[in-house]
């Protein structure tokens, strides 16, 4: 039976994965196992008599220098991360746990070398990551399932002129969202993490209580923990939207509007409408809603028009059509358009202007009325 039992623990020195070695009081190995040479190449009898510090790499201590003290007096190794240098001139890691009993060392070693390069990598992407972000024009902000922040760029802390520090943890109402605005803000991120919304025209307000336009752009993350997060891309356009009013009130003084129409998503925005005084400066309708003042005998034609330039079907038309609305109000407007197209060439709307004229010259399809 005691055969038996010292053949079992023959075995498991001779097959276990970690490393197991016996050492004398100076540090000399008396004993190791063969994961020794399967993990390091040294065979036991090249590390018969030589000091485990030997091997080390460049200044890391020795696991016995680590040593801690037990209540009762023991001195023992635990968890104690050093790196070993191969036979072949290669590093690898160890992670070593033992005690001391008669003046030796009892001491097993793991091979970590795998999982400390993965954390390396890991580090080194996220540092690369991290560059990219703080290189990015535009504001980034990450956002997991629940609302709570957990990643931000220097370029949206400056934009709001809150800290990194500061923002990251936040959950909503969040400090930049203009005072009154809450709900709408609230509403807005409830429709983000649900999946609907892609592209918003927003308010923001920096810590100086100054009210910052921004484009706010959403793209979903996948998570772990079953909820998608939000990467939300956001853009300062005050330098856009005052040049945008500029424009709208020239527009308006020249009694000139712009249009543009983006049929995927039917939605019609309207810069600086001269046509119209009793209108905002810029404004956004669906398609039908932009119809409602032209006259029954034009809308069809028109509607055409801009459905056939939207979709590339014809590069631009130009027509005259008669508005009309309440309290009598009627006035002839020249109605111009063409086509926009993506870079790739694809037809994704139409845009152009409508001027209000004395009468009626050239129709869509270019006959007199």
């Amino acid at each position: 039976m005691a055969d038996e039992s010292i053949d079992e623990i023959r075995r498991f020195w001779e097959q276990a994965g970690e490393l197991y070695c016996v050492l004398d009081a100076d540090g000399r190995f008396l004993r190791v196992n063969p994961a020794w040479t399967r993990v390091l190449g040294w065979t036991a009898e090249e590390l018969g008599g030589m000091r485990a510090a030997d091997l080390l790499h460049g200044g890391d201590r020795c696991a016995t220098e680590s040593a801690e003290m037990t209540p009762d007096g023991q001195r023992v190794i635990r968890d104690v991360e050093n790196r070993y240098r191969h036979r072949d001139g290669s590093i690898r890691w160890l992670r070593w746990n033992g005690y001391e009993r008669d003046g030796r060392w009892y001491g097993t070693a793991k091979d970590i070398t795998a999982s400390r390069t993965m954390d390396l990598a890991l580090r080194i992407s996220e540092r690369r990551a991290r560059a990219m972000l703080e290189a990015m024009n535009d504001g980034l902000v990450v956002i997991d399932g629940d609302g709570r922040i957990v990643e931000v760029n220097g370029v949206f802390s400056r934009l709001v002129g809150w800290s990194v520090r500061e923002i990251v943890g936040l959950t909503p109402p969040y400090p930049w969202w203009p005072p009154g605005a809450e709900q709408q803000m609230a509403g807005k991120l409830r429709d983000y993490l649900a999946g609907h919304g892609g592209a918003d025209e927003l308010e923001v307000m920096r810590r100086d209580g100054r009210h910052v336009p921004v484009l706010v752009h959403i793209a979903r993350l996948p998570e772990q923990r079953g909820k998608d997060a939000l990467l939300v891309v956001v853009r300062d356009i005050s330098e856009v939207v005052t040049l945008r009013d500029r424009l709208a009130r020239a527009h308006q003084v020249a009694r000139l509007a712009a249009w543009e129409w983006f049929p995927a998503e039917d939605r019609v925005t309207v810069y600086g409408d001269g046509t119209r005084p009793d209108m905002p400066p810029v404004y956004q309708l669906t398609g039908e809603e932009s119809l409602a003042t032209v006259a029954p005998e034009h809308r069809e034609t028109l509607a055409r028009a801009r459905q056939e330039t939207a979709l590339g079907e014809r590069d631009a038309f130009s027509m005259d059509v008669l508005m009309q609305g309440e309290n009598g109000y009627r006035a002839w407007v020249e109605v111009r358009g063409e086509t926009i197209r993506t870079p790739e060439g694809v037809a994704i709307g139409a845009h152009g202007t409508a001027q209000q004229i004395a009468g009626p010259r050239v129709s869509a399809h270019g006959r007199a009325d």
